[in-house]
């Protein structure tokens, strides 16, 4: 007979995580000592991934905490693990508290490791957060990424002018802005209803030879909504045309609702038709 052995444990507690069966995963999990097999990190990773899985980010923390308890070191894919389900919940305060503790502890962190953190803080534009945690970085020497920036433009919300000065921040260092970044710090215009800015922002993404996406158009006109610049929207339609971005129904409903006589609707409508073809 072929007695199971740690990896037949793990492997078992792996399934688990993947048929999203978190509670069966902890039942194998505590079931191990019994059977005279202690976990082990690989044992520890699959439980905790079928609780973050599922973005059941106590009992992740309380399994890390059995897993420093029982002297075994978390390595950088348990902690990202938690960090990712910390960050799908948008609980800032819990990411930010394990990286505290965690650099505390010594154990290594990496620019992913602060990106979820920054991810959480953009669920729930925690702004200030966001930028704390780049500073941080940059005194660990970790260096952020793409996704650092596009987050923690995101975690601005409305306030455009933080955004703009993150992106500049950016401009100066050796990543430079995608097309990721630029809609990020586009809807944080949009969301301000600062058209002019969005408008200029998205001329910029021209010129860096990059694609403008529909998303990056539709937050454009979402500002035109506040500013009522009609004018503006034909050029942002117009510039679609160039661009050869199919029109879609979002699109079209923030260009036709600023008509305000028949013949505005008739410029929409042509170039709209033009959009389509």
């Amino acid at each position: 007979e072929v007695k199971p052995n740690v990896i037949t444990y793990s492997t078992a507690i792996s399934a688990c995580a993947k048929g999203r069966r978190p509670f069966r995963a902890l039942e194998i999990l505590d079931s191990m000592p019994s059977k005279g097999i202690e976990p082990n990190l690989l044992c520890y990773t699959a439980a905790i991934s079928a609780f973050s899985l599922q973005s059941m980010w106590k009992e992740s923390l309380q399994i890390l905490k059995r897993m420093i308890d029982a002297r075994i070191r978390p390595d950088e894919v348990v902690l990202n693990t938690i960090l990712k389900g910390l960050a799908t919940a948008g609980r800032w305060i819990e990411a930010y508290k394990l990286l505290l503790d965690m650099n505390a502890r010594g154990f290594g962190l990496n620019t992913n490791s602060y990106n979820w953190a920054v991810a959480a803080c953009k669920k729930e534009n925690q702004r200030e957060m966001a930028f704390r945690l780049m500073e941080d970085m940059r005194i660990r020497n970790i260096a952020p990424n793409d996704v650092t920036y596009t987050n923690a433009i995101a975690s601005c919300g409305g306030e455009w002018l933080e955004a703009l000065k993150l992106l500049r921040q950016m401009k100066n260092t050796s990543v430079g802005p995608s097309r990721q970044v630029y809609l990020a710090a586009i809807n944080s215009c949009s969301k301000a209803k600062e058209a002019i800015q969005a408008w200029n922002l998205l001329q910029e993404v021209h010129k860096r030879g990059l694609k403008p996406s529909s998303a990056m158009y539709i937050g454009v006109l979402e500002a035109c909504s506040g500013s009522k610049d009609f004018e503006l929207v034909i050029s942002v339609l117009t510039d679609m045309r160039k661009s050869k971005v199919r029109v879609n129904k979002r699109a079209e409903y923030l260009a036709t609702r600023l008509c305000t006589s028949k013949k505005d609707k008739n410029r929409i409508d042509g170039l709209i038709k033009e959009l389509e073809c």
